[in-house]
């Protein structure tokens, strides 16, 4: 697969403080590669310095092999950049924020590629509505359609669906499985790490910093420590008292019942059982089948 943008090393500070120390990535033709952490991880911080809207102290991008400050005119063909914040115009409505973003690219869109993009995005029916006036959902499918105006070959998206109701985070990356399907190059920032695994390839990352990249699926086949299933009433106050076990690795919430890994990789359900037991915690304990969190969680605690 061609390359079309790769960061090598890249390392960014504010004041002094570390945002990005050794990022590195490849973003692939027709891959959908998710860059997957939490508030402050980095993920923000390395998606403006590939865009060019943050000078790295250390490292290098490149773009289709060459050098990114040799190449800004390449990347403002190549890249479509869609920002964390909705930035198009409130005042004007679905059908004139398009037009004006493709004059700002020097296009002049023909009424069957202006229809076809508003259908894409299922937005056909509001074309009158102005910006403003959208759901938060229907705002970042409109900004998606605005990035795909010039036809960029890569779209780098940071946080598209963070305070996005679930049935529109599942309607937008419908729309993001078509488009890798048709050979787009995305590159999605998320917290969410059931969108990570929609992803051809995730980098996961901490305090800003790459822990693991590689496959969902075989992320999480890499996975070497049993994870046990506990049910509970209260999950979160169950967690507080699991936590200050010393043989207790991780606990994590996962709706009515908890995962927790211990320090002995080779435990068993009747060992943890036990020894909950002698702690004074009666619940019940089951083996169950680790997740990307489960991965990203141990990944964190080394």
């Amino acid at each position: 697969m061609t390359t079309l943008l790769s960061a090598r090393g890249l390392e960014v500070r504010y004041d002094g403080l570390t945002a990005l120390a050794g990022f590195d990535v490849d973003l692939r033709e027709c891959l959908l590669t998710g860059l997957i952490g939490p508030d402050g991880a980095g993920k923000s911080t390395a998606i403006r310095a590939m865009c060019g809207l943050v000078k790295p102290h250390g490292g290098v991008i490149e773009i289709q092999g060459q050098q990114l400050k040799n190449a800004r005119r390449r990347l403002a063909g190549l890249v479509g950049y869609m920002p964390q914040r909705f930035s198009l115009y409130t005042d004007l409505t679905i059908d004139e924020n398009i037009v004006f973003y493709a004059r700002l690219h020097g296009i002049r869109l023909d009424r069957r590629r202006h229809a076809d993009l508003l259908e894409k995005m299922g937005l056909e029916r509001f074309g009158g509505r102005l910006a403003g006036k959208l759901s938060g959902g229907m705002k970042q499918k409109l900004a998606l359609l605005c990035v795909l105006v010039h036809e960029p070959r890569l779209i780098i998206m940071d946080e598209p669906t963070t305070g996005v109701d679930p049935v529109s985070r599942r309607e937008f990356w419908k729309i993001l499985g078509e488009l890798a399907a048709q050979g787009m190059s995305i590159l999605v920032a998320t917290p969410y790490l059931d969108e990570a695994e929609r992803c051809h390839e995730v980098l996961l990352m901490h305090e800003g910093a790459t822990i693991s990249r590689g496959e969902p699926d075989a992320l999480v086949a890499l996975f070497d420590r049993p994870i046990f299933e506990i049910p509970a009433e209260d999950a979160f106050l169950l967690k507080q008292r699991l936590e200050p076990l010393e043989w207790v690795r991780t606990v994590q919430v996962f709706g009515s019942h908890l995962h927790l890994t211990s320090e002995d990789a080779a435990d068993t359900a009747r060992a943890v059982s036990s020894r909950l037991g002698l702690a004074g915690i009666e619940a019940g304990v089951a083996d169950s089948q680790p997740t990307l969190e489960d991965v990203f969680i141990d990944s964190v605690m080394q």
